[in-house]
């Protein structure tokens, strides 16, 4: 009976181990039928992908040979596949002028680099399109396999974008062609102003024509600038304050040396509404300095120093300092009666929104801050 019980015992330990054999192996085969299941339908799902996606999409071999296209390409360069695969596709599609270009990319592709570029490829009648070309490398454990690449026509694009950097090519010759205009006519005002000052006995009156003339000049070097700039939305100011300063040291500086200007702008570009009325109050600042801040009494050399720089708060900051002799102590500059300052407060405050602040102390400094974006604060 020992043995029979032992004989049984055997055996029905066999037949469990079989049994957790054969369990295995169905769980084996149904997660391997799911898994068969799930790539089939990851499969249908990326063909229909490639197949329907609305680019042209081609895939290649490591030889740039077409292993397959999309319904896209089809259309887009009127080849069928089965007339295209096996073919290189850069011989098929590239300009002969582009060829080069076109195996460079390739040699991108073979260096597992993915690329972006706008070119021009052939259409199996001839015609050329433009195209926004991406290329991606396939890599299977790290070793390059092919590569496909994307193609989207943007011939329409392409015209519309010609079509309106044509129509502003035409309004920037236009709009220097108002600038060369509008800085002319300045010019003829300027001169009839110093002839008509020519005639004029009263020493005052000339002065006042003169004054005049140099103002109308500050606003010509504005069209002046703008005529010989390659942006015509924006005036350099620092060009702008170069020019002005050295007209108006030669207007105003009798004794070449006696006087030194120092400029320090920064690369600050202006809308014209801002450019002419600022151009204007550093004309009246400068000239002011220039005609009374260094009497024949005033000893030493003089200086006027001339800055012009963006703040942290984005203001523009304009500084016009001399080490003359200075203003009157109880001078009010919203109350004076000299045209200059008056056109100052009026310009600053008016024109560019800004504040005018006066510093008497060891000479004259003029102080006047403004947003830049002032016209574009909409």
């Amino acid at each position: 009976m020992k043995d029979e019980d032992k004989t049984k015992g055997q055996l029905i330990n066999g037949l469990m181990v079989m049994r957790q054999g054969v369990d295995k192996l169905v769980k084996v085969a149904i997660q391997g039928k799911r898994t068969d299941e799930t790539s089939n339908l990851q499969r249908i799902y990326y063909q229909q992908l490639f197949n329907n996606y609305p680019d042209g999409i081609v895939m290649l071999d490591n030889s740039d040979r077409i292993i397959d296209a999309n319904k896209g390409f089809e259309t887009l360069f009127q080849y069928s596949i089965k007339e295209i695969r096996g073919k290189n596709i850069y011989d098929l599609i590239a300009p002969e002028n582009l060829r080069e270009e076109a195996y460079n990319l390739s040699i991108a592709v073979s260096g597992k680099e993915i690329f972006k570029k706008e070119t021009v490829r052939k259409c199996k009648d001839g015609s050329l399109i433009d195209v926004s070309l991406i290329g991606y490398p396939i890599e299977v454990d790290n070793e390059l396999i092919g590569a496909y690449a994307i193609y989207s026509d943007i011939t329409e694009r392409k015209r519309a974008e010609k079509q309106i950097e044509a129509s502003l090519k035409e309004k920037q010759i236009l709009l220097k062609e108002i600038h060369h205009r509008v800085k002319n006519n300045l010019q003829v005002i300027c001169s009839m102003l110093g002839l008509q000052a020519q005639h004029i006995e009263d020493r005052q009156a000339r002065e006042i024509f003169e004054e005049s003339r140099n103002r109308i000049r500050s606003m010509k070097l504005v069209h002046e600038v703008l005529y010989h700039s390659e942006d015509l939305a924006t005036i350099n100011f620092s060009k702008y304050t170069k020019s002005l300063v050295h007209y108006l040291d030669s207007v105003y500086s009798s004794c070449p040396g006696r006087i030194s200007l120092e400029v320090n702008v920064d690369h600050v570009s202006m809308d014209i509404n801002l450019a002419i009325p600022c151009g204007l109050v550093m004309n009246e600042l400068i000239s002011n300095a220039l005609k009374h801040a260094f009497p024949q009494s005033f000893k030493g050399k003089g200086k006027i120093e001339i800055a012009l720089h963006k703040t942290e708060a984005d203001e523009i900051e304009l500084i016009v300092k001399d080490n003359g002799v200075g203003m009157p102590k109880r001078l009010d500059i919203r109350r004076t009666k000299s045209l200059g300052l008056q056109l100052v407060n009026i310009l600053a405050e008016d024109q560019l929104g800004g504040k005018v602040k006066l510093d008497m102390r060891g000479g004259t400094k003029f102080t006047i801050r403004f947003m830049l974006d002032k016209y574009y604060s909409g």
